[in-house]
């Protein structure tokens, strides 16, 4: 398959043909058909995980994926060939990313059926920021509503961390700039600030 591959950290990410990766016991293989680049993949890039994570070379990185189910391995059973899936990969070495034509991933980990009024490319941005929302604004809230202050609510997580504190209840006020005070509004904060006229009269 042709994937986008580190082969050290002293040279620059590379097109390459590398063997197609088959599923294992209880995972599917799934042809990717959108992925997206995220912060993570520039400090890929750049090693910052160097001495925290093996790095498998020549090493396909990349984290969010969507893509149809192309193959299923031994005993996975939540999903079929031809399924329309969506996620992220989560690895504790960097390698088998979403760069790539296709991917392997356990069926029941950070994957689920795309959403029918989601286009594939739009679930391709999805995985990583969408979880990693989920996780912050839950870590923060518990099982309770509260006031939830959300700096860069414009970015990609922030986006998904308004919307996801609301679902909770939250009393939500979004920081972000002039540009976004409207979008950040409509996703559905109770107060929006604007740091650069913040910054001015401070």
């Amino acid at each position: 398959m042709h994937a986008y591959v580190l082969t050290s950290f002293d040279t620059p990410p590379e097109h390459q043909d590398v063997a197609d990766p088959e599923p294992g016991p209880g995972e599917i293989r799934v042809r990717v058909q959108a992925t997206s680049v995220n912060p993570v993949d520039g400090h890929v890039r750049r090693g910052f995980f160097r001495g925290a994570q093996e790095n498998r070379f020549p090493a396909v990185y990349g984290r969010d994926a969507a893509g149809v189910v192309d193959r299923v391995g031994p005993g996975a059973s939540r999903f079929q060939e031809g399924d329309e899936v969506f996620g992220f990969v989560k690895r504790d070495y960097i390698g088998d990313g979403t760069f790539a034509e296709f991917v392997v991933v356990p069926e029941g980990k950070f994957f689920a059926p795309r959403p029918r009024a989601v286009s594939m490319l739009e679930c391709g941005t999805l995985g990583l920021a969408g979880v990693t929302a989920l996780e912050c604004v839950e870590a923060v809230l518990g099982d309770r509503a509260d006031i939830v202050l959300i700096n860069g609510a414009a970015g990609g997580l922030g986006t998904f961390a308004v919307q996801i504190a609301k679902a909770h209840g939250a009393e939500v006020t979004g920081v972000c700039s002039t540009r976004n005070i409207d979008m950040v509004r409509s996703l559905g904060a109770d107060h929006v600030l604007d740091y650069a006229e913040t910054e001015q009269r401070s």
